[in-house]
């Protein structure tokens, strides 16, 4: 029986729905498909992980430089009086 597990937070790059990419391997290979459009992808086994990901949004300022979006994390349990 095959383990089809989603990505989480992974967008289709066909229909652009997030949520919506599942990851399940058969006999040999390990294949990534869009549970909206049918969109299929087969991975290779040598992946390498991705490098210098951004972990803040970065928008482009009037200038064409790049900044950085400062954001905040709020704890909906602390006591805000």
């Amino acid at each position: 029986m095959q383990k089809k597990r989603f990505i989480a937070g992974a967008v289709c790059p066909v229909c652009q729905a997030q949520d919506t990419i599942r990851c399940f391997t058969n006999e040999q290979d390990t294949i990534k498909e869009c549970v909206d459009c049918g969109y299929t992808e087969l991975l290779t086994e040598n992946l390498s992980p991705a490098k210098n990901l951004p972990t803040t949004p970065v928008t482009e300022n009037e200038q064409g430089q790049c900044s950085k979006d400062i954001i905040r994390i709020i704890n909906p349990y602390e006591d805000t009086k």
